[in-house]
This record gives structure tokens, sequence and C-alpha cells, in this order.
């Protein structure tokens, strides 16, 4: 009776800690800004927060889509350059590297969804920011006060009335106008809205997905991470769809010009998704002010720990760095990233180049095997994990094997493709693809625009009407006619519009193996962060998602755009020049691209298998997986007292 008498006395003083009861916390924690209604507490729930939660993470990749998505224009608008446009769009990696290990380890000293609040509250800020521009420039007048024959120089009447720029052989006289100058203004406040969205999100990973983590059962917690990522996913569409509908909308939308949208005076309102996403954001992360520090239903207990400094940070920070498992986990799931992630950005154009399909169609199919497949992957992933509980060396185990799988169907992917279209005039040299020939030598070409004809008879493609020598065009009827054509033998024969016809079916047989590959690759998506956070004490979960965030931001947000960019590049035939500048490609080399953009990827992705293998073999010093800590808590402690009399006969 005594010893049992005793119970509660011995629990405390393990490990200095101190306990709080779930009313406590209720009365303490769950208030709006001081604020606490009787009802508040019925929406202090994991659920709750998980919705409230995967919302703002909805919306903040809707908004990163969308600023992709509405960049070129913006590029338009303000006159700069694509090469500075890059910068924008890693300021806010730039920023999340930097203050991700400080939220991370303060983050955890204080209120976690206070500080995430405050983080969406940054991010809403820089939202308003985005649109600012338009506020202060207002709209682009100087595109309507041109006149249309300056833009459209060398084409005639008959082309813009049809809305094809064809540039025919003898009519190209380039005419660099002046244009506008760029706007450094706006450039600036652009890159500072990406910076502060980088400090807003980063407290939105770093301690939210800990705080879930610690707040739910963790037998269910795989669960709730796979649900939180696959309803953010929904943000790509929903971003996609907002940017659709805002440029469709000329910049002003009270205006009523008479322009086509593909004009290249057409500026569409970029700047209302900014403001629509800003105040939606900051309508969604109020809810975070009112979730407790913890909402679990045992005591919580509290260590002393957390009014240390930053002597207790290095040791922290020691104590993370040393962690083998984290950090083999953390750099083979960088690498491996560097190859996926630099693959379903570049996907998109390599559909369009490979399997000749429109801008449009290879964003519609690179959605559906996207989007969807990681969901599905994601959803299924989690519910294994959930069900089965596999052992540690088991779960990493079916990683690797997981993961080696999507890299040979990947591998794999790269053997569907399509010939390259045959183009008989153009000649590859050290300086490039040369376009000219003798046939076409007075006709004064440029690259400026990429109309491609076909002649019929040989199936030979040219890269417009005025490369193939042609002087005259029938635009009455679809598909377009060209004639008296110094480039193709007898005058009598005719050129069509667009690329030779070419019966090549190996788009359904890609579009099945990288179907697959995404959603093998993404079953593993949940075992990788279960492991990132299993691996570190509790206390130590949201600084080591802190650290992890700064190498991701540091080693791999921010250099795979710029290897993958490279490994496209490399695979080009044809360059825009216009006024002595260099533009977009026009002309990939089919086979080239098809064999650097996958046997790069594959590369990546087995490094990181690699790692994958090392972290199996460490997969052991992995515990607690699915037990909760309170119960492991409590069994030790009842053996302690079990053995605590046999110590005593012992001595």
């Amino acid at each position: 009776m005594s010893h049992l008498a005793t119970k509660p006395n011995y629990e405390k003083s393990v490990g200095e800690e101190t306990e709080r009861t779930e009313e406590e916390i209720k009365h303490e924690d769950c208030s709006f800004f001081g604020w606490r209604p009787g009802w508040i507490h019925y929406l202090v729930n994991p659920k709750m927060f998980l919705l409230n939660f995967s919302l703002i993470g909805v919306l903040r990749t809707a908004y990163f889509t969308y600023l992709i998505s509405v960049m070129s224009t913006l590029e338009k608008r303000y006159a700069f350059p694509s090469k500075l446009s890059a910068f924008i769009l890693i300021a806010d990696n730039i920023s999340g590297m930097i203050v991700s290990p400080f939220v991370g380890y303060f983050g955890s000293k204080f209120k976690g969804p206070t500080v995430i609040g405050c983080g969406m509250m940054l991010v809403s800020l820089s939202c308003i920011l985005s649109g600012m521009p338009y506020l202060i420039y207002g709209p682009a007048l100087h595109f309507l006060q041109e006149d249309a024959t300056t833009i459209h120089s060398s084409f005639s009447k008959a082309n813009l009335e049809n809305g094809e720029n064809y540039e025919m052989c003898g009519e190209n006289v380039e005419q660099c106008a002046k244009g506008h100058p760029f706007q450094m203004g706006a450039y600036i406040l652009l890159w500072i809205a990406s910076f502060v969205n980088g400090l807003g999100y980063t407290t939105f990973w770093t301690i939210g997905l800990p705080y879930i983590d610690n707040n739910v059962k963790k037998k269910n917690s795989p669960i709730y991470l796979s649900v939180s990522t696959v309803v953010r996913l929904t943000g790509v569409t929903f971003g996609f769809f907002l940017s659709g509908f805002a440029l469709r909308l000329y910049e002003n939308p009270t205006y009523s010009i008479d322009l086509p949208r593909k004009d290249p005076r057409w500026v569409g309102a970029w700047w209302i998704g900014f403001f629509i996403f800003g105040i939606l954001i900051f309508m969604c992360s109020l809810p975070m002010f009112i979730f407790p520090t913890s909402m679990k239903k045992k005591a919580v207990k509290v260590k002393s720990e957390a009014k240390m400094g930053f002597k207790d940070a290095f040791t922290t920070f020691k104590r993370v760095v040393t962690n083998p498992i984290l950090v083999i986990d953390t750099i083979g799931g960088g690498i491996r990233y560097i190859g996926l992630a630099g693959y379903w950005i570049s996907k998109p154009r390599y559909i369009e180049a490979q399997f000749h399909q429109s801008a449009s169609s290879a964003s519609i199919l690179t959605g559906a095997t996207s989007t969807i497949m990681k969901a599905v992957g994601i959803l299924l992933g989690g519910l294994f994990i959930s069900k089965f509980k596999p052992r540690p060396r088991l779960l990493v185990g079916l990683i690797v094997i997981v993961e080696l799988s999507c890299n040979i169907l990947i591998f794999s992917a790269m053997f569907f493709g399509c010939p390259s279209p045959h183009f008989d005039h153009i000649v590859l040299t050290e300086q490039g693809a040369n376009l000219e020939q003798p046939c076409n030598k007075e006709c004064d070409c440029s690259t400026k625009v990429f109309n491609p004809v076909c002649d019929m008879a040989n199936s030979t493609n040219y890269f417009s009407p005025c490369f193939a020598g042609c002087t005259e065009f029938n635009v009455t009827k679809k598909p377009h006619t060209f004639m008296n054509c110094s480039c193709v033998g007898g005058e009598q024969r005719t050129l069509m519009s667009g690329f030779c016809e070419n019966n090549c079916n190996a788009l359904p047989g890609y579009l099945t193996a990288i179907s697959l590959a995404g959603i093998i690759s993404s079953l593993a998506r949940t075992a990788n962060v279960l492991i990132a956070l299993r691996c570190v004490a509790p206390n130590d979960k949201s600084f080591a998602m802190g650290l992890v965030g700064s190498y991701m931001a540091l080693f791999v947000f921010i250099p795979y755009p710029v290897v993958f960019g490279y490994v496209i590049d490399a695979a080009c035939l044809v360059w825009e020049r216009s006024c002595g500048e260099t533009g977009n490609c026009w002309l990939y080399d089919t086979q080239k691209l098809r064999y650097y953009l996958h046997g790069t990827t594959f590369a990546f992705a087995m490094v990181g298998s690699c790692f994958d293998f090392v972290l199996f073999i460490f997969a052991n010093r992995l515990n607690n997986m699915y037990d909760e800590e309170d119960e492991i808590d409590e069994n030790e402690m009842q053996q302690r007292k079990e053995e605590e009399p046999l110590n005593k006969n012992n001595i």
C-alpha cells in the first residue's frame, strides 16, 4: 500500500518533468487572442487541426503554382528576362534556408499553432505584395499605343485576320523597337514578396508536421500525414485553374480591348489571383491561433529545458546532425528529389517536344499522370503503414524495393519515343544548327517565330515558309498552303502548315510507364517522413525538420531547376534569335532529349537508392515507431518497480 501511495511522486521526479492535464491545457492555451468562449473546445481536436492545416497547404501550393503560371506574363509586362525570373522563384528557398533552424528550435519552445498562424500571416502579406506592382504601375498601356504594323511588319493583312504570323521569303525586315524599359521597382517588389513568403511558409511544415505527429496516436500518424500531403496536391489544380481564368481577362478588366488573346500585346489580369490568395490565406490562418500547445488526452509532460538558450541549441544541433539515420535519410532523399522534381517540371515540355503535343494537351497529360498518381500512391502508402505497422527494417526494405522499381520504370520510359521530325535543310555545326541554305540565302529569314511547314511529297519539314523559300500562300482554308517555294523540287508543289504526319504510337506506352512510376515512387513518401520524425527525440522534431529544410533549400530546391534547365537546353537544335538576343528553344533533338532527361533522372534516383540501402543497415536503431511514449514510460516505470525489491534483496 505504501509503495502504491508514492507512485505519483515517483513519476514526477523522473527527468524533472511537470505535468499538465487536458483541462489545464484547454484553459491556458485554447483561446482566440485571449477570448475563451465555451464552444471553442469543440473545435480543438486533431481532425480540425488537420482540416485547417491542409486547407492552408492547398492555398499556399496554389499560390506557388499560380506564380509559375503567370511568370511569363510578368516578364512581358515589366520587361525582365527569364534568367531574372528564376531569382524570384528561388527567393522563398533562400529565406527558408536561413530561418528554418531557428524556426524549428524556437518554434518548439512556444505554442506551435500560434507560430504557424503568424507565419501564414506573412504568407498572406507576400501575396498582397505580389499584386502591388499593378496598383503602383497600373495596366500596360504602352502595348496598346504601338502601331500594329510595327509588331507585325513582316506579315500581311491576311495573316493578322487569320491570327497567324507567317514569315515569307523576302519579307523579313527586322525592326527592333525600343519597347518599354525594365521596371526595376516592380521586379524588386516581386522578389521581396517571394522572400517574405519563404519566411512564413517555413513555419508551416517545420512546426506543422511534428505537431500532427505529436498529437495523434502513432498508429494513426501515417494516415494523417498522407491525407495532409494528398489534400495539398489539389492546390496545383486550383492554381492552374485560377491562372487560366485570370489570364483570359485583360490586365484591366474594365477596358474594352479588341485584341485576340494570342496577340503578343495581350497582357492578362495576372494580379487578380495574388489578392484572392492573400485574403483566403489570411482568413484560414486565424483558426490556427485557437489550438493549444498539445492536444494529448493524457497528462502532457513539459520538460524544464524549455527555458534553455543558445547553449542548449548547440547541444541539440550536435545531437541532430550526428544522428546517422536522419543524415542518411536526408542526403539520400535530397539527391533522389533532385532527379524526380527536375523530371516532373520538365515533363510538359518533354511531352510537347517528344510526342508533338500542344502545350495545353501536354499540361493536361502531365497533371493526369503526376498529381493524381502521386495522390493515389501517397494514400496507399499511408494506409499500408497504418494497417500493418511494418518493423523498421522491413519498412526501409520496402522503401528500397519500391524506389528501385520506380527507377527501372523511369529508365524504361526512355525507350518510348518518337523519331525526330525530318528537317532536310538543317546542318549541324560547332556553333549550333544552321538553317541557311543556298535556296533560301536571299530570303533573309529569322528564327523569331517557329512555323513548321511540311512537304507532303517526301515528308520533309521546314522551320518556316521563309526557310522553305516560299513567296506565296493561301490561308482561306486549313491547313494553310504555301506555293512557289525555291527549296522544294518542282515549283508546282505546295507545302502544308504544321509538322508532317508522324504515325508514332509511343505515347500510351510512355504514359503507362511514367504513371506507374508516379504511383510507386509516392508509396514511400509517408514512410520517409515517418522515419525522419521517429529517428529523433520528440523534443528535437521541430529543430530537426528545420535543419532538414535548410539542407533541402540549399542543396536541392535551388540547384535542381538549374541542373535540369541545363540538361534540357543541351538537347536544343534551334534557338529563337531576335535583335541579337537569344530567347527560348524552338526545336529539340528528340533523341538527345529523351536520353539526357531520363538518363540524368535515373542517375540521381539510383544514387538516392544507394543511400536507402545504407539506411537499411541502420534501420534496427529505429524504435518506438508505433507505440505511444506515455505507454512506454508506464511500462518502463512498472519494470523499475518490479526490479527494485530484487535489487534490494541482492544487496
